[in-house]
Order: C-alpha cells, then sequence, then structure tokens
C-alpha cells in the first residue's frame, strides 16, 4: 500500500506532517487538480483564476456604490 511505503522514510513523513500543517499548502494542493481541469476546459495555460475575474481599487465611497451596481 502507498501509506506504509511512504511511513518506512522518516524523512519522507516528516515532510508530509509539515506540510499537512500548513494550511497554505494544503489549500494548494487542494485546488490544483480542479484548476487543472477547467484550465481545459478553457484552453487556459495561465493561473486559474487569471482573466476570469478583474480586480480595480475602490478608493471612495462613490466608487464603492459603483462597483455595488
Amino acid at each position: 500500500m502507498w501509506v506504509d511505503q511512504k511511513c518506512q522514510n522518516p524523512e519522507k513523513v516528516a515532510t508530509y506532517h509539515q506540510r499537512l500543517k500548513d494550511l497554505g499548502w494544503f489549500m494548494k494542493a487542494l485546488k490544483e487538480s480542479p484548476a487543472r481541469m477547467a484550465n481545459k476546459e478553457d484552453g487556459c495555460k495561465r493561473t486559474f483564476w487569471e482573466g476570469r475575474y478583474k480586480s480595480i481599487a475602490v478608493l471612495d465611497e462613490e466608487a464603492l456604490l459603483a462597483t455595488c451596481a
């Protein structure tokens, strides 16, 4: 079994333990597969959200209202 093979190497166990404690690494690993599938469907080669959404600076209340509208 894959787990049994990996558990015999203490360095690998320490590496996986460290990674699983890191929420950022876990989220990256979690979103990688669906991101690859979505990019394949869309014919993209960039990062997952790139080109799908745009960010703008909301500097005052008027800009906030325009953004919400």
